[in-house]
């Protein structure tokens, strides 16, 4: 598949299914969610990360298998509630959810994911799979520190730098300066 346009994000239709696509490599384990309205596809997140050092001994349906959770703890806003079609270019990964697959990694998260609204399991070939394919093979590292700070509208205006002034006349409310 080609990429003719940039990709955007949208705003996610809770009238139609969440597509999640995922891929695993020993370099990175990606995801994205997608929904197709209308014959669109629209892309509502991604997710990459880069695998660490005890991951990369996995087994590739273990791999594959954690790809799926993580981007299910990283989508969880998105997909908690709603329905949900999963692709994965690892076939024995298809029917993880109505068999147990004999691997304990795999089974534990089968079973984490029963609380989800999975509708199914479909392969996909490699060839197929770019996005999530390209994004496991060329993660993006974290900068854990970006995420500690709070960028919210709190920050605007930090307790220690607020003063009290009183207005003299009829009104007695308070206001603050800073």
């Amino acid at each position: 598949l080609l990429i003719k346009s940039p990709l955007f994000l949208d705003f996610p239709n809770d009238n139609y299914p969440f597509i999640l696509t995922t891929d695993a490599s020993k370099v990175g384990l990606a995801g994205t969610l997608q929904q197709n309205i209308d014959g669109e596809i629209k892309n509502l997140y991604y997710h990459s990360q880069i695998t660490t050092s005890t991951q990369r001994r996995y087994d590739p349906i273990e791999l594959e298998a954690l790809a799926i959770w993580l981007c299910f703890q990283h989508m969880l806003s998105y997909l908690l509630g709603r329905s949900i079609i999963i692709y994965t270019d690892h076939f024995p990964l298809c029917k993880m959810m109505n068999s147990t697959i004999k691997n304990r990694r795999v089974d534990r998260i089968s079973i984490l994911l029963q609380e989800y609204s999975i509708e199914k399991i479909i392969h996909i070939k490699g060839q197929n799979n770019c996005l999530a394919g390209y994004l496991s093979r060329h993660p993006i590292q974290y900068q854990k520190d970006i995420f500690d700070v709070d960028y919210g509208i709190n920050m605007l205006f930090q307790e220690e730098s607020l003063e009290m002034v009183h207005v003299p006349e009829n009104n007695s409310q308070n206001f603050f300066l800073t």
